[in-house]
């Protein structure tokens, strides 16, 4: 055997993968390039419509100031009111909730009347308004459903209502020149019809499209749309964005939450004085009563015994117990204020109210941890006004506010059994001192007795009139502690959809919808298209490429000759050429077989027409078609009616010999065919006996080479029984149809050396693989349409 055919072991079977080949693909791409921009036309007009009917949207900003309110506390004054209700509390970031609260943005709504909306109507999406609007729609009774009707504005006095309808329902009624202001009655209730103020300009004779949906959807649609954050970290600035179909209403919408968030503020601080001052105004009233019965009580007692003057010897007896008096007085005035905020504490009946926070009560710690419980209360009322009681948070809050109570009584407690020790000490010193005055009459120290209680209520009250003066005028001076620092800014093109991205995705849908089809179609494709996959699959020697037969009647005609087939014989004389490089010298090849791995893959067509094509070099050749379980019709045979009756089957049979079964050609004398006869019940039995080595090696003698059409190697075993009579097996492959699987079966059989010098022809390629892939090198090569014409 040739040296230059020898297998490589080890080079065959599963060494071999196959390899996608993107030339090809580029090249299929290529010639389907219309359909690739027909989908980038489609796609991309696909997009523009999409884009058409998004609504644009624009984004505004504003930012707040929003000022630390935690202020120190001036013990050295009593009972001094302590600055409580501080916007931020101890923490900004907690009103970066509550100014997205649904408190506020319910405020917000009900101003703006978000839930009424307003657009005109437009081809492909409506056109959002606001202040563009001619008119405004005020609905009166409760919500019915969601509303939607036409208005069109006919001029500065009258308008008509149309296509009204409830929950996507049934059109009621239209409604023709209704006056502006009049109340109108409709099945979603009484309404209004306003010109907008807003717009000085309106457009009459413009539909305007009103809808109205519910105020909790409203808000919660608007609490979506809205972002807080800090510009800085630890800050005090807050960034407020909002994002919405209209400029105008963007930029309302944001001033009206900074001032409904500023103003929700200032009533949380009014609220904690106006609470102290209450608490004022009712011991004030108290304290009056009382020191007018005691300044009574004195009155009618120095007219009852006559009493206008107090002895000058009893001031030498009371200049010592002077001072002790002092003392006590004070001593009591502060037990009685604490004894009162004690039980205001302990008060079950005002758990949820502030605590009147008193300078002069208690030492620094408990003047700050009053401060500490009222600023948590204020933030406790505010989370359950947007939550439930029964939120988590609300919850933990209760629980502190119960603890801080718990502490607050204790540290009064303490500060009272402090006052209690004091003014024991005092009182001892003045029972002493009192002591020394035992000999002044009874009604001196009746007038002493009632006197003290006077000085008592006297400075309590004045004390009293003096706070409440001081809450008044700090009422009149607090200030919130929010500052507006922005307006509304921000661009005013929209911030989505992005056009330029949309539409480019949609031209790279485009774009990729049929690359990944025709991509889709070549991974799935289990066969073979052209010479570079059969040879990643396999290292059997490849000895040629046929191109694709086209018109042709069957597959048995032969092509050879033919003026617009000329392609065809220069593929078969390339193929003559590398099968010629199976031998040299004396070891050379007679017998070729022909074979597949299943039908149609244009192994009779390749066989008879390169037997044609030896014989039009002038080589005898003779073609038997060994397919004896099928037959063939060939129609270039000389006696195609006896054919059919004598032929390889009635030799092998030996009612025949072999001159009788050998049938002249009318396509060149130099080629002889032998048909296959009547199909035998037996065709392996047939194929095994001695007449068929007998026969080839008498055609040896008498052609230069014989040619045999076999069987399908994958469907019978006749292809393994005529073997052994060939030089070569010739394993064809059909473009497009050979699955790529049966190549690893054909390797299996070249490494066991299954079949006699197995080589590989690819049959059926395209013109396009043979020009355009550089697969066939030569075929037509020089040639030009009018050469062809000749």
């Amino acid at each position: 055997m040739n040296q230059r055919v020898q297998r490589k072991k080890g080079n065959t079977g599963n060494s071999q993968e196959f390899t996608f080949d993107w030339t090809v693909f580029l090249e299929i791409l290529k010639k389907k390039w219309y359909w690739v921009l027909l989908s980038i036309l489609f796609w991309g007009a696909a997009g523009y419509v999409y884009l058409q009917r998004q609504q644009p949207l624009y984004q505004r900003s504003a930012v707040l100031q929003i000022k630390n309110g935690n202020k120190g506390t001036d013990l050295s004054s009593f009972l001094e009111l302590q600055d409580v209700g501080s916007a931020a509390g101890n923490s900004v970031e907690d009103e970066l909730y509550i100014i997205r609260s649904l408190q506020i943005l319910e405020q917000v709504a009900l101003r703006l009347g978000l839930d009424v909306t307003y657009a005109y109507e437009g081809y492909f999406r409506d056109e959002p308004i606001y202040r563009e609007s001619a008119v405004k729609v005020e609905f009166l009774d409760e919500y019915a459903g969601y509303t939607t009707c036409k208005v069109v504005p006919i001029d500065a006095k009258s308008y008509s209502l149309t296509e009204l309808s409830i929950n996507g329902g049934e059109a009621f009624p239209d409604y023709q020149r209704v006056a502006y202001g009049d109340t109108l009655k409709t099945a979603a209730g009484r309404l209004i019809v306003h010109l907008n103020e807003m717009n000085p300009r309106p457009d009459f004779e413009k539909t305007v499209k009103v809808s109205r949906r519910n105020l909790n959807g409203t808000v919660t649609a608007l609490q979506g749309a809205l972002e807080t954050n800090l510009l800085k970290k630890g800050g005090s600035l807050v960034k407020i964005s909002y994002t919405g179909n209209n400029l105008s209403l963007t930029d309302a919408v944001l001033n009206c939450l900074s001032e409904e968030y500023t103003q929700a503020l200032w009533n949380d601080k009014k609220r904690v004085i106006e609470s102290t001052a209450a608490f004022i105004d009712e011991r004030t009233k108290v304290i009056g009563e009382e020191l007018g019965n005691v300044e009574k009580k004195l009155t009618d007692y120095k007219q009852k015994n006559q009493i206008v003057n107090v002895s000058s010897s009893a001031e030498t007896y009371l200049s010592e117990s002077s001072t002790a008096r002092a003392e006590v007085n004070q001593i009591r005035s502060q037990i009685s204020v604490a004894q009162y905020i004690k039980n205001y504490v302990q008060d079950r009946t005002k758990r949820n109210e502030l605590i009147p926070n008193v300078s002069g009560v208690g030492d620094a710690g408990v003047q700050s941890q009053i401060g500490e419980y009222n600023e948590l209360m204020l933030k406790r009322n505010r989370l359950s006004l947007s939550s439930s009681e029964a939120s988590p948070v609300v919850v933990k809050m209760n629980t502190m506010l119960d603890a801080m109570r718990t502490t607050i009584t204790g540290a009064l407690d303490n500060y009272l059994n402090t006052l209690n020790l004091q003014l024991n000490s005092s009182l001892a010193v003045q029972h002493q001192a009192m002591g020394r005055i035992s000999t002044i009459p009874m009604q001196e120290s009746f007038t002493l007795n009632v006197e003290r209680q006077q000085e008592i209520k006297a400075g309590l009250y004045t004390f009293l009139l003096n706070k409440r003066e001081e809450t008044a005028m700090q009422l009149a001076a607090t200030e919130t502690d929010v500052r507006i620092v922005e307006k509304p800014f921000g661009s005013v093109y929209p911030v989505a959809p992005n056009s330029r991205n949309i539409l480019g995705g949609f031209l790279l849908v485009g774009l990729g919808f049929p690359i990944g089809i025709i991509l889709l179609r070549r991974l799935l494709d289990p066969s073979i298209h052209n010479k570079k996959e059969l040879k990643s699959l396999t290292s059997i020697p490849y000895v040629g490429t046929i191109p694709l037969l086209k018109n042709r009647k069957n597959s048995d005609t032969i092509i050879i000759g033919s003026e617009e087939e000329n392609e065809m014989e220069e593929g078969f004389h390339i193929f003559h050429s590398n099968l010629s490089y199976m031998w040299t010298g004396e070891d050379k090849k007679q017998v070729l077989l022909f074979t597949s791995g299943h039908p149609g893959a244009g192994k009779s067509c390749i066989s008879i027409n390169y037997a044609a094509s030896i014989a039009s070099l002038g080589e005898k050749v003779v073609w038997i078609d060994m397919d004896i379980r099928k037959r063939h019709e060939v129609d270039v045979i000389s006696d195609s009616k006896r054919s059919k009756s004598c032929g390889l089957t009635t030799y092998l049979v030996g009612s025949r010999q072999m001159d009788d079964i050998i049938y002249k050609s009318t396509f060149n004398e130099n080629l002889d065919i032998i048909p296959a006869g009547p199909i035998p019940p037996n065709p392996v039995q047939l194929l095994l006996s001695n007449r068929l080595d007998e026969l080839i090696d008498d055609l040896r003698t008498k052609y230069k080479y014989v040619i045999i059409d076999g069987v399908p190697m994958e469907v019978v075993a006749d292809v393994s029984v005529i073997n052994r009579v060939s030089d070569i097996c010739i394993y064809v492959v059909r473009a497009g149809k050979t699955d790529r699987h049966l190549i690893g079966t054909l390797n299996e059989q070249y490494e066991a050396d299954s079949y006699r010098n197995l080589c590989v022809v690819l049959n059926g390629v395209t013109k396009e693989q043979l020009y355009g892939y550089g697969y066939g090198y030569g075929y037509g090569y020089g040639q030009t349409k009018k050469s062809k014409k000749k």
